[in-house]
């Protein structure tokens, strides 16, 4: 397991790298899929990795407050 971020900076690169992720490879998988089913099942990753990026931003600022 990789070591925890220190600073925000240290962050940066995986925030980055997950939203490459969701606009080059999620978004464009979701919008050519067919069935609602499949569109649900994406939908739900795409949200949980938004949801982590949320958690990895709201963290930076108690990064700076120490």
């Amino acid at each position: 397991m990789p070591p925890l971020p220190t600073t925000p900076d240290d962050l940066y690169p995986s925030i980055k790298r997950r939203l490459d992720d969701i606009e080059s490879f999620q978004l464009p998988r979701l919008t050519k899929c067919g069935s609602v089913g499949l569109q649900r099942e994406l939908a739900e990753e795409i949200k949980g990795d938004l949801e982590l990026i949320r958690r990895s931003v709201e963290v930076c600022p108690s990064y700076v407050k120490s």
